[in-house]
């Protein structure tokens, strides 16, 4: 008896995943609007994403029914200081250009109110609370960072140029923020995550070690944000990923996205700013929400 095999050799065609449009940004009422516009990368062929230079990217205020165009600058952003976002609105971000089209729609949450910010320095820590109050009848998510801007001189020695601006590790113990509820973060952290309930407040009490500050050619400020629900989901998502656990299947979380035919996320957002002055550190301090400033 004889055995017999017939090699058959059939092709496969190997299924790349087309470049999508991709949208990153946020939209909040103090800072000038500037968007990331691209095409993303292709994980078939290896390539990394790339700004879209030309086309049309359309903010409509969908209330005052009124559309903004963004122009496109040297910092490979889309961008505008003419559009006035309001607390409480809804935006329609419209994108074109050859290939893509992309749209997304943004909830730009109601104002919170944030006082009472106080610092000490206790034992090499610098000790810093402050109060949240949530006039909205819906639940607000927060997240609250301590950030620093570095300044560096000119060459004339006479004025001086914005370097970096970066965020201050922190750490809290209080079990109401989610950083501490889920356990799914290591100390410090760079963002503490906070929902409060409709029509409540909170005080909340954090910490920094004093060899963070060294307060000559610096500015520091707490942010407090208030951010619509899908927004609040990447940031905390996105923060997961970013640590640096040796477990690679958590880099395999899903950010979830806002974005019509596209990837990514436009983030709406009510800010608030509390500048913190290093050089009275032993005494109380008092931030002002001031809606119509620039913020660091």
């Amino acid at each position: 008896m004889f055995f017999s095999c017939e090699e058959k050799i059939s092709k496969v065609d190997l299924v790349v995943p087309k470049s999508r449009a991709i949208l990153l940004g946020e939209i909040n009422q103090l800072d000038e609007v500037q968007l990331f516009w691209g095409i993303a990368g292709n994980l078939g062929k290896g390539t990394s994403h790339k700004a879209i230079q030309k086309g049309s990217l359309l903010l409509k205020d969908v209330n005052r029914k009124v559309s903004l165009p963004l122009s496109f600058s040297s910092k490979d952003k889309w961008q505008s200081d003419k559009i006035s976002i309001t607390p409480g609105s809804t935006y329609e971000l419209n994108a074109n250009t050859d290939g893509f089209s992309s749209s997304a729609n943004v909830i730009v949450p109601e104002a919170i109110e944030v006082n009472n910010l106080t610092s000490q320095m206790i034992d090499g820590n610098v000790s810093l609370s402050l109060s949240i109050i949530n006039p909205t009848d819906k639940e607000v998510f927060c997240t609250i960072s301590l950030m620093q801007k570095e300044f560096y001189l000119s060459h004339q020695q006479e004025s001086t140029s914005v370097q970096t601006i970066s965020s201050v590790p922190i750490l809290t113990r209080d079990m109401d923020v989610d950083n501490n509820k889920y356990n799914e973060f290591e100390t410090p952290f760079k963002t503490i995550f906070l929902r409060i309930a409709a029509n409540g407040s909170k005080e909340l009490s954090f910490s920094s070690r004093d060899f963070y500050f060294d307060g000559f050619s610096s500015e520091y400020a707490v942010w407090v944000k208030s951010v619509d629900i899908k927004y609040y989901n990447y940031l905390y998502r996105s923060a997961i990923q970013n640590q640096e656990y040796n477990d690679t299947t958590v880099k395999r979380i899903q950010l979830p996205t806002n974005v019509s035919n596209g990837i990514g996320i436009i983030g709406g957002c009510f800010k608030v700013v509390l500048p913190l002055r290093i050089n009275t550190l032993d005494s109380k301090l008092v931030g002002k929400k001031d809606s119509n400033s620039k913020s660091i």
